[in-house]
């Protein structure tokens, strides 16, 4: 399970939001067909994988899971939300 230590540091988020598109540019490739899935991975800073991010392209939906498959969408989400409403925009993705 991903800590909230984690969901306040603004480069792994950052590395969450680039996981997030890199998942809806995989699904969205030529070949992938109309229910195509996306997924990308999100290292933490020792390279270990902490999170995988799916995107499902006919639902239009993303799915975040952490490394013991314990399903973490919201909680990620939420973090950005609040990331970006305190107008911290300023980190560059890693």
């Amino acid at each position: 399970m991903i800590n909230d230590t984690q969901l306040k540091h603004p480069a792994f988020l950052a590395r969450i939001k680039a996981a997030t598109a890199k998942a809806v540019r995989h699904a969205h490739r030529n070949g992938q067909g109309p229910d195509g899935v996306g997924y990308a991975m999100v290292h933490n800073r020792k390279g270990a994988p902490a999170l995988l991010v799916v995107w499902h392209r006919a639902k239009r939906m993303v799915e975040i899971f952490d490394k013991q498959d314990n399903e973490c969408t919201l909680d990620a989400l939420c973090a950005l939300i609040t990331y970006h409403a305190k107008g911290e925009n300023h980190v560059s993705v890693i």
